[in-house]
């Protein structure tokens, strides 16, 4: 695995698009719980999911809450024999973050990001911790929606609401919009950032035979 330059993360997050709220969760390398708490205005705990053992690794899962809110998930590869005892003794324990327990020992380490990624439900990142008493795999994913209801990120999803005539209300994310402005003109919508070209072909295929269909309706009532 290779650390990556800051000059690379740079360049990364402006191709795929980050949100300056994500690069600074993403690129942070202090503790995430005092960041987070931060961010969330509220003291935030570490709920331990899972902790088993797997061959000379120990495998651990952790939702990370502030208030009743999850704001994180970290799954952590943890292998016995490049840590030391006290360390993985906390690490059983579950009640602390990696970096608190890293902070608490006072462990020289360097920190490498293996990945980045961010799609319409979340951002995440996978790092190492590693120094001559630690070595911690870390992927955390962070879920889009409570950054968003805080005002931390931008809703970057553009949604269509359709009512029908039966007054039931539908909300779409992926979408190709065909509409009549209040002048006459046309409008076309197509939320494409969502959508594989599979997916927005197979909707366009579809909206031109309903509109074929529709098409055909008028006609005939115009001649009747």
């Amino acid at each position: 695995m290779e650390e990556l330059d800051f000059q690379a993360l740079l360049d990364r997050f402006g191709n795929d698009g980050f949100q300056k709220g994500e690069q600074v969760i993403l690129s942070n390398f202090g503790t995430n719980q005092t960041l987070l708490s931060i961010i969330f205005g509220k003291p935030n705990e570490i709920h331990l999911i899972d902790q088993s053992e797997k061959g000379d690794f120990l495998i651990r899962q952790v939702e990370l809450f502030c208030g009743s809110t999850q704001v994180c998930t970290a799954n952590t590869k943890i292998p016995r024999e490049k840590n030391r005892a006290d360390v993985l003794s906390d690490i059983l324990a579950g009640k602390l973050g990696l970096g608190q327990i890293v902070v608490k020992h006072n462990l020289p380490n360097k920190r490498t990001l293996v990945d980045i990624g961010r799609d319409e439900e979340g951002f995440w990142r996978t790092y190492i911790i590693e120094g001559q008493e630690v070595f911690l795999e870390i992927h955390e994913y962070f879920p889009r929606v409570p950054f968003e209801a805080t005002g931390w990120l931008q809703s970057g999803r553009p949604k269509m609401t359709v009512w029908d005539n039966e007054g039931e209300t539908y909300e779409f994310y992926k979408f190709v919009a065909i509409g009549v402005k209040p002048d006459g003109g046309i409008f076309l919508g197509i939320e494409d950032e969502l959508l594989t070209n599979e997916e927005a072909n197979n909707i366009i295929l579809q909206g031109v035979q309903v509109i074929g269909d529709l098409a055909q309706g008028l006609t005939m009532g115009l001649m009747e």
